[in-house]
């Protein structure tokens, strides 16, 4: 099983249409769990404060999220940073390969400003699709194609080339 928690919605309906179709691929493999955090809004200040903030109260629903899953098994968490480790799609699918049989795998991504260091601190892998920039919406269609991705690789299947 497969969760993903994320910070924001998707208001591109385009997006979503793309995002859904990944989503009912990634259903004949696994089970996905999408699990939305509202986004937090705070007056915007210059010396940056504000932003800290909002990483602090969205992260402390992220952890609450964490902590009220039933620890059936040991969480594998991933967290999407841009400071994280870079893999190309087939690590990932080896990475996903190795821990579903043991452990669920919680996909984090942050909102606007990322994610807080307490959220960071319970990885097990920090994450990085590149040192670019993105939408979380973007980021959101990027994971669960890769995800699909790594799933039709471990099963043999020619959509990866």
């Amino acid at each position: 099983m497969i969760k993903l928690i994320t910070v924001g919605w998707i208001k591109d309906q385009h997006l979503k249409a793309l995002i859904e179709d990944f989503i009912q691929r990634i259903q004949s493999f696994t089970r996905l769990e999408i699990i939305e955090v509202n986004p937090e809004r705070v007056i915007e200040r210059e010396d940056g404060a504000s932003r800290k903030l909002i990483k602090e109260l969205e992260g402390r629903k992220i952890m609450k999220i964490l902590e009220n899953i039933p620890a059936v098994k040991q969480p594998y968490v991933i967290v999407l940073d841009e400071n994280g480790t870079t893999m190309d799609s087939l690590r990932l699918a080896d990475q996903i390969k190795q821990k579903e049989i043991e452990q669920n795998i919680i996909f984090i991504i942050g909102g606007t400003y990322g994610l807080s260091d307490e959220v960071k601190k319970k990885a097990s892998l920090r994450l990085s699709f590149s040192h670019m920039t993105f939408t979380h919406e973007m980021i959101r269609l990027f994971l669960v194609e890769q995800i699909y991705r790594a799933m039709t690789i471990n099963k043999g299947m020619p959509y990866h080339k």
